[in-house]
């Protein structure tokens, strides 16, 4: 099994024009128009001005007048900021969670995804902080509907994968899935405290490894196994 994150890591900060938080469908970005776009921008926006000024500071006037809007039209579309900032970072999960899938459809994916989580660090260190302190801040009520987000993703291709035969019989999706984003996402807000990028790979790497190895059927879970078990595959390689 080779796992290799290639060039072309979605950028946070990049207007998804027809973006669709059905990760099945990422591959199908064909604009609708005005509307979509100018959205597609708020959201982009929003995500840049979450790294620029940090959560705490965050407002929509920044946003506003990074788009060339009112805040109101901000309002209109998408009501409260922290409903804002919600599609705002659901939508980059999408992303992320849709790279992988565009790579492979096998369990390594999630593997992939953890690589693809630290190369993400890696290119937007600022963003990717500021998104998971503002997760966990008091201030925004957001971690459990991002967390219960980022998992009906990873329960669909779970689903998928269970359809094919590879997952164990007795093993719940929905309750792998919530494992699998559960570890991210502390593993993420680790990072974020320390910015230890070979130690969020391992966490990353291993953990989801762990998760795989207990819920798919021997055949694919000695791929799984095999992969972690190479010594180059257990230390954090930035793609070149």
């Amino acid at each position: 099994m080779s796992l290799v994150v290639k060039s072309g890591i979605p950028d946070p900060f990049e207007p998804v024009v027809g973006f669709t938080l059905n990760p099945r469908r990422f591959g199908d970005l064909s604009e609708h128009g005005a509307q979509h776009r100018r959205r597609a921008a708020i959201l982009a926006a929003t995500r840049r001005m979450l790294a620029s000024e940090g959560h705490e500071k965050f407002t929509i006037r920044s946003v506003a007048d990074a788009c060339a809007l009112t805040a109101q039209t901000i309002h209109n579309s998408f009501g409260h900021k922290t409903e804002l900032l919600r599609a705002a970072m659901n939508q980059h999960t999408v992303m992320i969670d849709s790279y992988a899938m565009s790579q492979t459809q096998d369990p390594g994916l999630f593997l992939l995804l953890a690589i693809s989580y630290c190369q993400s660090a890696i290119d937007r260190p600022e963003f990717m902080r500021e998104y998971m302190r503002a997760a966990f801040s008091p201030k925004w009520p957001l971690r459990d509907s991002l967390l219960k987000f980022g998992t009906d993703l990873k329960a669909q291709n779970l689903r998928s994968i269970a359809r094919r035969g590879l997952l164990k019989p007795c093993i719940d999706p929905a309750i792998a899935a919530e494992q699998i984003a559960s570890c991210i996402t502390f593993a993420m807000l680790e990072w974020a405290e320390n910015d230890d990028i070979e130690r969020l790979y391992e966490r990353l790497v291993l953990a989801n490894g762990s998760i795989l190895m207990g819920i798919l059927v021997p055949e694919a879970a000695h791929e799984i196994e095999d992969w972690l078990n190479n010594p180059a595959n257990r230390r954090w390689q930035p793609v070149q």
